[in-house]
């Protein structure tokens, strides 16, 4: 199941509180958005800067305090809420009791999400929030992606020679990263050689062992040929690998 598809079911179960674990939220604010249409339900998005506004309409007056957002969707109807970075608020016990409540006692068809780069949830919020976690883009997100990034570089003057092989290289090259990372280096590859081609692909594997080595747990090995077989040591860790391979 997708993104999309799993929170539409979350949705349509009517979990009243939702805490949502990513680091990319465009992505996300989308995928909620399909969900929430499907299903015929507004989406309201509180931010810190902004206060409490329903997509495509400007703030409400008030509701910049998330208590105070909480204490207007009180008077609103079905929806989904969206608390955007809001886990630096959840440390306030006044805010979490507010929260506890609208969990225990939702009105009909009313959804809160809380987002955030990690998945912050009181104690006082145990068994009250679901906690869910935007899983990486598919192969196909990238492979749109992809083509659509090299469609936007070719209109603006760069030699783009990606062949479907190319393509695919390119999107197995940016497996496990977000979309706005993604897009990223593919840019930033593009800019540096002048073009996007099988070349760059070496440029995105690389960059990408950066990215991925900047907190020091992973390092990732860029070139190697061979089978699992080639590695040494490591029994019990291939034994593993082999029974989760599909």
């Amino acid at each position: 199941m997708d993104n999309t598809a799993d929170l539409r079911l979350l949705l349509a179960s009517r979990h009243p509180l939702i805490v949502a674990e990513t680091r990319d939220e465009t992505r996300l604010m989308d995928n909620i958005a399909r969900a929430a249409t499907a299903l015929g339900l507004p989406v309201w998005v509180w931010s810190a800067t902004r206060g409490l506004a329903r997509t495509g309409h400007p703030p409400q007056y008030g509701t910049a305090d998330p208590a105070g957002a909480l204490a207007f969707i009180a008077d609103l109807g079905p929806g989904v809420f969206v608390f955007a970075d809001v886990h630096r608020a959840l440390e306030d016990p006044v805010l979490v009791r507010r929260i506890k409540e609208f969990a225990q006692s939702p009105r009909p068809g009313q959804t809160l999400i809380l987002t955030g780069p990690v998945r912050a949830v009181p104690p006082e919020l145990d068994g009250l929030a679901l906690p869910w976690t935007l899983r990486p883009p598919s192969w196909e997100e990238l492979q749109e992606l992809v083509t659509r990034t090299s469609r936007d570089l070719r209109d603006r003057g760069f030699p783009v020679s990606l062949d479907r092989v190319g393509i695919s290289s390119l999107v197995d090259a940016l497996r496990g990263l977000s979309v706005a990372e993604a897009e990223r280096l593919i840019r930033q590859a593009t800019l540096e050689d002048g073009a996007l081609g099988p070349d760059e692909v070496a440029s995105v594997r690389t960059a990408k062992a950066a990215l991925l080595g900047a907190g020091g747990t992973v390092e990732l090995v860029v070139g190697v040929d061979g089978t699992l077989d080639s590695v040494g040591g490591m029994g019990r860790l291939k034994e593993w690998v082999r029974l989760r391979a599909r």
